[in-house]
C-alpha cells in the first residue's frame, strides 16, 4: 500500500503538465501568426508609400519639348526631383531597419519572403529611376549654362574676327596677332568643352532637340570665324589683291566648267529625245499592214 501512494502522486503531477506543455505550442502558433499578420500589414502600407512614390517619379519623367523651354518647368522639375529623393531616401532607411529586424522571421515564411522580394526588385527600380531623373535634370542644368555661354560668343568672335584682320595689314602688329590667335584658340577650346556638354545633355534629354539645334548652328558658325581668326597672318595689301584676284579666277573657270557641263548636259537630252521621237515614228510606220 505505501508504494501505490508513492507511484500515485507523481503520476497524477504528471497528468496535471500534460495540459500545461500543450498549451505552450498552441499560444506559440498563435503569436507567430499574429506577428506574420503584422509583418503583412507593414509590408502593405510599405508598398503603398512605395506605389506613390513611383507614381511620382513618373509623372516627373513627363517632359515635352514645349515644356522644357520654360526655366520655370526646369526649376519645377529640379524641385520635384529633390523632394523625391528626400522622401526615397527616407523610406530606405525604414526599410533597412524593417528588414534587419525581421529578417529571421520573414525567412521562415514563404509568403513574406515572395512579398519582400517583390518590394526589393521595385525599390531597386525606383532607385535606379531616381537617379536616372537626377542625371537628366543635371544634364539639363548644364545644357542651359552652355547655351546661354554659346549664343552669347557670336558676337564676341565677330569683333575678333575684324580685329584680326585689321592687324593682318600691319607688319608691326604681327606680335599682337599671334597673341590675339593664341588667346582665341584657348577661349574656343572652352567654347568647345561647353558644346560638347549640350550633345550629352540632348543625348540624354531628346526634348532638348529644337534648343540643341540652334546651338549647333550658332556653333558651326563660330568655329567657321575662329577657324579664319586661326588662319590670319600679315599679308601686304598687293599680295592680298592677288590673292583676291586668284581666287575670283578660280571662281570663274569653275562656272566656265560648270556651264559647259550643263550645255552638254542639255544637248544629249535633246539627242535622246529625239531618238526616242523617231523610234515611235519607225515602229508606228511598222503597224500598218502590207498589201
Amino acid at each position: 500500500m505505501p508504494l501505490t501512494r508513492r507511484y500515485i502522486l507523481p503520476l497524477i503531477l504528471c497528468c496535471l503538465a500534460l495540459p500545461i506543455r500543450a498549451q505552450q505550442p498552441a499560444e506559440e502558433d498563435e503569436a507567430n501568426i499574429r506577428f506574420a499578420q503584422e509583418i503583412h500589414a507593414q509590408l502593405d502600407k510599405m508598398n503603398t508609400e512605395l506605389h506613390q512614390i513611383t507614381e511620382e517619379e513618373t509623372r516627373q519623367g513627363q517632359i515635352t519639348p514645349s515644356g522644357i523651354r520654360s526655366a520655370y518647368f526646369i526649376r519645377n522639375m529640379n524641385s520635384k526631383v529633390q523632394s523625391t529623393d528626400r522622401r526615397l531616401k527616407a523610406f530606405n532607411v525604414r526599410w533597412e531597419a524593417f528588414n534587419a529586424a525581421n529578417q529571421a522571421f520573414i525567412s521562415d515564411h514563404e509568403d513574406l519572403m515572395d512579398k519582400m522580394t517583390a518590394m526589393q526588385l521595385r525599390l531597386q527600380a525606383a532607385n535606379d529611376t531616381l537617379a536616372m531623373q537626377q542625371q537628366r535634370c543635371a544634364a539639363i542644368k548644364d545644357f542651359v549654362a552652355a547655351e546661354e555661354y554659346i549664343l552669347a560668343q557670336d558676337s564676341v568672335y565677330e569683333a575678333r574676327y575684324k580685329q584680326a584682320f585689321a592687324m593682318s595689314f600691319v607688319q608691326k602688329l604681327t606680335p599682337q596677332l599671334e597673341k590675339l590667335k593664341a588667346t582665341n584658340q584657348a577661349q574656343f577650346e572652352a567654347l568647345q568643352e561647353q558644346y560638347d556638354k549640350t550633345k550629352a545633355a540632348y543625348e540624354l534629354v531628346p526634348q532638348l532637340q529644337d534648343r540643341a539645334d540652334i546651338v549647333n548652328e550658332c556653333y558651326y558658325t563660330i568655329k567657321a570665324k575662329s577657324d579664319k581668326i586661326q588662319e590670319m597672318k600679315y599679308m601686304p595689301l598687293l599680295e592680298r589683291v592677288k590673292e583676291y584676284l586668284t581666287s575670283l579666277a578660280y571662281v570663274a573657270v569653275i562656272l566656265i566648267l560648270i556651264n559647259m557641263l550643263t550645255a552638254k548636259y542639255k544637248a544629249a537630252k535633246q539627242t535622246k529625245e529625239a531618238l526616242e521621237k523617231q523610234a515611235k515614228l519607225i515602229k508606228k510606220e511598222n503597224q500598218y499592214p502590207t498589201i
